[in-house]
């Protein structure tokens, strides 16, 4: 029910990229109040367009709660500029957001870089775009940048100066101030101008951290400012540099996981990868391929040559088998002996248990989620029934992945959410190193046994594991 209003906007979102009251132009100094005491602001977007984009953006929005949200943005001084919200009065959305999105702004701007930042050998010859998701694993105990947080404290004078009757429009008392503060989870974004030139930042907040991130991403699109082509990012994704990255593992010891590279952050929902994944590129940064996940799992095959769909049915591999993606044949990881015999003691339990139960397992099997992606599970098993057709159509009850040596952590996840998102009820993962094994729902969940309530069936660690 969340994502009802936001997926029939959608349409609204993609016709405004185009629309002027968008584009750099709308500056600040064309807006009552909206550049404070900053001369820097009139280089950036005023109250009436971080409003108008901030609901757009909102509303184009399908993870999350579905919130109405708050937006700032501040300047390369840290000067907030401009402070606005989506619903119909300031209480319409978390009245605390309010300073969380200009402390988001702020902490984005305060560390990102542009190429001036280089020079004497020193510095970043590409800048550095780091949005605030890149920084919640960095914080963590043991991480690179732990206690950041607690830096740079927010001037509170500032933040709740009255009166409160003028919080998100055009007279907010924190426009023309120095906000201060740093926050570590998804929401804030440098603002890259034409020659990829730090001008400031913006911040979103009001949902879930992951939803905050994608928002103030579409914001930071229509308002013109995402000139992020070759500049550097820890993401991994050269396209979006410095977008969410998912990539957190659970910690043996507990607690909070560890993210292999030191940047990554909580998967808030089931709907939040494959959202990270089709926000679209920055200017400069290649064509982007909206409402398109593609996990970092796969390799292209070749010069990535489209073929279609019945092509690639009718095609057998002598080697591995490959997944298929909107037109691309898309390599697996190799699979060591150790993965293969876990996979085959995966599948010979359910297969045991065919004498007593309408159970019906397969190994390795092409099974087409939805139009234009087939997926292949080391492991699937389908209750009550056998599937129709050579490529099943229907979600299994259960989805198993086995680990590799090669497998990319983040990269795993957002195959098991898209198994989720298809609608298997059970999406497990094995590794066969560790000898762990794993629910995934919301992130993983490590167990010692897997349970399905509806078979009256336990897999123990011993019936997989030699």
């Amino acid at each position: 029910m969340f994502a009802t209003k936001r997926s029939t906007l959608r349409a609204v979102f993609c016709m405004a990229l185009g629309c002027a009251i968008f584009a750099p132009l709308a500056l600040a100094d064309d807006d009552e109040g909206g550049g404070g005491n900053s001369s820097n602001c009139k280089n950036l977007p005023g109250f009436a367009a971080l409003k108008a984009a901030l609901a757009t953006a909102t509303s184009a929005e399908t993870s999350g709660l579905n919130n109405n949200m708050w937006g700032a943005i501040v300047d390369r001084d840290g000067i907030v500029c401009a402070v606005a919200f989506t619903g119909v009065n300031r209480g319409a959305q978390w009245p605390g957001s309010r300073v969380i999105s200009a402390q988001k702004a702020n902490t984005a701007n305060s560390f990102s870089l542009d190429s001036t930042s280089s020079s004497g050998g020193s510095g970043q010859p590409n800048g550095l775009a780091l949005s605030t998701a890149n920084l919640y694993s960095a914080v963590q105990p043991g991480g690179s940048l732990f206690g950041l947080q607690l830096s740079n404290p927010v001037d509170t004078g500032v933040a709740y100066k009255g009166p409160s009757s003028n919080y998100g429009t055009a007279n907010d008392p924190m426009v023309g101030n120095k906000i201060g503060g740093v926050n570590v989870f998804g929401g804030g974004l440098a603002l890259y101008g034409p020659g990829k030139v730090v001008l400031g930042a913006v911040g979103v907040s009001g949902d879930k951290s992951c939803a905050d991130h994608d928002i103030a991403w579409r914001v930071r699109k229509l308002l013109g400012f995402d000139h992020l082509g070759g500049v550097a990012g820890v993401s991994g994704d050269v396209t979006r540099p410095d977008n969410i990255l998912f990539d957190i593992v659970p910690n043996p010891a507990g607690g909070t996981g560890n993210s292999p590279s030191g940047f990554g952050h909580p998967v808030c929902d089931g709907g939040s990868v494959a959202a990270a994944a089709a926000l679209p590129v920055g200017k400069g940064a290649g064509s982007s391929r909206p409402n398109v996940s593609i996990p970092r799992y796969f390799q292209s095959m070749g010069a990535r040559t489209a073929i279609s769909v019945e092509q690639y049915l009718h095609t057998a591999f002598p080697d591995l088998d490959r997944e298929y993606r909107d037109g691309e044949l898309l390599e697996r990881s190799l699979p060591t002996y150790l993965h293969g015999r876990t996979q085959s003691l995966v599948g010979a339990f359910f297969a045991a248990r065919r004498k007593t139960l309408p159970v019906f397992a397969c190994i390795s099997t092409r099974m087409k989620v939805w139009d234009g992606l087939i997926l292949i599970p080391d492991v699937a098993v389908f209750w009550p029934t056998s599937p129709a057709g050579g490529v099943p159509e229907t979600p299994p009850l259960i989805a198993i992945e086995v680990l590799s040596p090669d497998d990319r952590m983040n990269a795993v996840r957002d195959k098991l959410e898209e198994y989720r998102a298809w609608g298997v009820p059970y999406v497990w993962l094995v590794d066969p190193q560790s000898r762990r094994m794993y629910t995934c729902d919301n992130g993983f969940t490590e167990v010692t046994s897997l349970a399905v309530p509806e078979l009256a069936v336990e897999v123990q660690p011993a019936d997989i594991f030699e």
